[in-house]
């Protein structure tokens, strides 16, 4: 008896227990719009940074964020209280924000500079630092496959406390040999006819560099203690030493539309296909052509080739170095006047 009351109290539980079950219909197939990821090339977007007075350094504010995947389009420095000698100039890249020096041995004179770049996630950034003299070469590691190499920064400094005229200044990049050749001469060494001579005729990598440089590697700062170390020595040619820094970029050439390299012996562009629309520096050589000199102002600004090349930017801060630059004139390298013979290349790849 027990046990059929047992059995009929379980059957009764069972039969609540499926009355209460929820019956599962089948869902099918869930369609969701296609969304495919977006694994190309990210085209650039423009930003610039400068400051009408600054005092051996500063570090502006740019116009939109910055990142180490901002490759240089153009920069120009002046000096507010007449030309002096050189000890250091830069415009670099650091902890995520611009950073211009100009300065002479002193370093307490007041100078404008700005710069504007172009910045995209799809560049890959890198960086090599060396302690050398006169004009040499600097190999870098390869790039990944189908990109080209871009200027994103550069800094030239001569040992602590000292100072010299500029006779040539320049870094021009070689993406296809994945090596730098920078020069920072005066008239010390006992040769920098080759020097000059490669800038008038363009010929970048077509001699044997002058000079060479002593060591160096990533970090400035095992730089300038080598800079420091040396600085009662000469390099090999009589040449004196600086440190050298380059922040250079990789670029997909999916994002690449085209190269050129624009020449002169003024400062209006007189050889080589001018660029258009959005573009990046891949070198700039200058040299004077009588003897060296004392620095006012240094610059390539290639989009003053046309007419309101510079405009958004007097716009953006209501300043400019040398404000505003003569129509047409695309580089700033002189002394307080301008009566100096003078050559310059400048090369460039534009982008999309």
């Amino acid at each position: 008896m027990k046990r059929l009351v047992i059995a009929a109290i379980l059957a009764a539980l069972a039969g609540s227990a499926a009355a209460q079950t929820p019956r599962i219909r089948n869902p099918g197939v869930i369609h969701l719009p296609s969304q495919p990821l977006d694994l190309g090339p990210k085209p650039f977007t423009p930003l610039v940074a400068g400051a009408s007075s600054m005092t051996n350094s500063g570090t502006p504010a740019p116009s939109a964020p910055f990142s180490d995947h901002a490759i240089l389009s153009s920069f120009e420095f002046g000096f507010n209280n007449g030309d002096h000698k050189l000890r250091e100039i830069a415009v670099l890249q650091s902890n995520g924000a611009p950073t211009f020096t100009f300065q002479d041995a002193d370093g307490n004179d007041p100078f404008q500079a700005r710069a504007e770049w172009l910045v995209s996630p799809s560049v890959t950034p890198g960086q090599i630092a060396k302690v050398g003299g006169g004009d040499f070469d600097i190999d870098i590691p390869a790039g990944p496959a189908n990109t080209t190499l871009v200027l994103r920064g550069f800094g030239f400094e001569r040992v602590p406390g000292t100072d010299a005229n500029v006779r040539i200044i320049g870094i021009t990049l070689d993406g296809a040999n994945h090596r730098i050749r920078v020069a920072l001469l005066d008239d010390q060494g006992p040769d920098y006819s080759q020097v000059a001579k490669d800038v008038a005729t363009h010929a970048f990598f077509g001699n044997i560099p002058l000079g060479e440089f002593i060591g160096g590697g990533q970090s400035l700062v095992d730089v300038n203690n080598q800079l420091k170390t040396n600085a009662g020595s000469i390099i090999r040619g009589g040449f004196r030493h600086y440190a050298i820094q380059v922040q250079y970029a990789w670029v997909p050439n999916a994002l690449i539309r085209g190269q050129g390299t624009v020449s002169s012996s003024s400062r209006v562009i007189e050889s080589g296909r001018r660029p258009s629309g959005k573009f990046a520096l891949t070198g700039f050589r200058f040299a004077y052509g009588n003897s060296d000199h004392y620095l006012l102002g240094l610059g390539v600004e290639l989009a003053n080739a046309v007419p309101g090349g510079y405009a958004d930017y007097r716009t953006a801060t209501g300043h400019d170095v040398f404000a505003p630059m003569p129509a047409g004139e695309v580089v700033v390298f002189q002394d307080t006047n301008r009566d100096d013979p003078i050559t310059w290349d400048a090369s460039y790849v534009e982008v999309k």
